[in-house]
Formats: C-alpha cells, sequence, structure tokens
C-alpha cells in the first residue's frame, strides 16, 4: 500500500475505531447517555478526522456536515464539549501545548484551537486565531 494511500485511510479507520469504541461503552453528552444512538450522532455530524492526545486522554473530531469539533475525555468516556468550525473543517493537525490547527474547506481559512484543562482533565476547546489562506 503507498504511503499516500495510508495517510488517507487512517484517519478515516481512527474515527471508525473510536466510534465503535464510545458506542460500545456508556458515554455521555454532557449529562445526557449516548450509549445507544452515538453512531446516529456520530453520522449526523459527519466526522472527517481525528486527532489524539499524546497520553491518549482526549480525542477532537473534525465534524464537517455539522460544522463543528467535539473533544471527547477518553478517560471519562464522554463527549466534553462541541464547538462551532464554520467553513467544513475537513483536516486537522496536533501542535504542542495542546493546540489544533484545524482546515476549513469552504471558508479557506486555517483555525487554530487549544484544548484547556481543569484539575488534569479536558474541559473546552477555546479558539485562538483564525489564518486566512485564501
Amino acid at each position: 500500500m503507498s504511503t499516500n494511500r495510508t495517510r488517507i485511510l487512517a484517519p478515516r479507520c481512527a474515527i471508525a475505531a473510536l466510534a465503535w469504541m464510545l458506542s460500545a461503552a456508556m458515554v455521555s453528552f454532557g449529562n445526557e447517555p449516548l450509549s445507544a444512538g452515538l453512531m446516529e450522532r456520530a453520522t449526523y455530524r459527519g466526522p472527517v478526522d481525528l486527532v489524539l492526545a499524546d497520553d491518549e486522554s482526549w480525542a477532537v473530531t473534525l465534524n464537517e456536515l455539522s460544522d463543528t469539533l467535539s473533544l471527547v475525555d477518553l478517560a471519562a468516556q464522554r463527549i466534553v464539549v462541541e464547538v462551532p468550525c464554520a467553513g467544513r473543517p475537513a483536516a486537522c493537525a496536533r501542535l504542542p501545548d495542546n493546540e489544533l490547527l484545524v482546515s476549513c474547506r469552504n471558508a479557506g481559512l486555517l483555525r487554530r484551537f487549544r484544548v484547556e484543562y481543569h484539575d488534569g482533565r479536558p474541559v473546552d476547546l477555546q479558539s485562538v486565531v483564525d489564518i486566512t489562506t485564501g
């Protein structure tokens, strides 16, 4: 398998694996249980890419159809927050210091976000800056 094909398939496989893992466990969205229906929510939101923390304590999914990002606390098995990211988020790269760079295909933007912590747990996803790319 070529390197380019591997890069294309890897994010989709990671998203499918995360969705399967979360659907098999008791997961909550805020205070709402999601053990049944997570796949419907994931499908509706259209996750297209995933970034995983170095220590695998959290993940962020890019949801193209709903123009949002979801921060998932993997230790607690719950979606912590979903934030708007207009312009069809399409690809993501993790940066140092718990930051992400998100490519928004329809907006011509790169958006930078930071995962915020409280008591060692991921609690929020803050927009840092938008960079116009044309």
